[in-house]
């Protein structure tokens, strides 16, 4: 989502792509399965995805990148909170009325 500082080493694009096809590949899989293993692939790879731009705040980076990081990081937990509900139930199992 966001383009990496200069001095950002070369695999770090790699790193944001790979994150982002297991991210999407994890979410496929749960679609069409409803696999909770799925689920928690595509949470834990959005969740690293989300807190390594968190490294670099330390670093002399634009004030816009430091507020977008913030945000991503938001909307990250948000999206995890979101899908909570699915990550405990199994398969096949309704959701419950709230």
């Amino acid at each position: 989502m966001l383009p990496t500082p200069g001095e950002a080493p070369p695999w770090a694009w790699a790193v944001g792509v790979v994150f982002g096809v297991v991210t999407l590949a994890g979410l496929v899989a749960w679609w069409r399965s409803a696999s909770r293993a799925a689920l928690w692939v595509a949470v834990v790879v959005r969740a690293l995805s989300g807190l390594l731009p968190v490294l670099g705040l330390a670093d002399p980076i634009p004030d816009w990148m430091k507020v977008a990081t913030l945000i991503t990081l938001v909307v990250t937990a948000v999206g995890i909170i979101l899908v909570r509900p699915a990550l405990g139930r199994r398969a096949g199992e309704p959701a419950r009325a709230t």
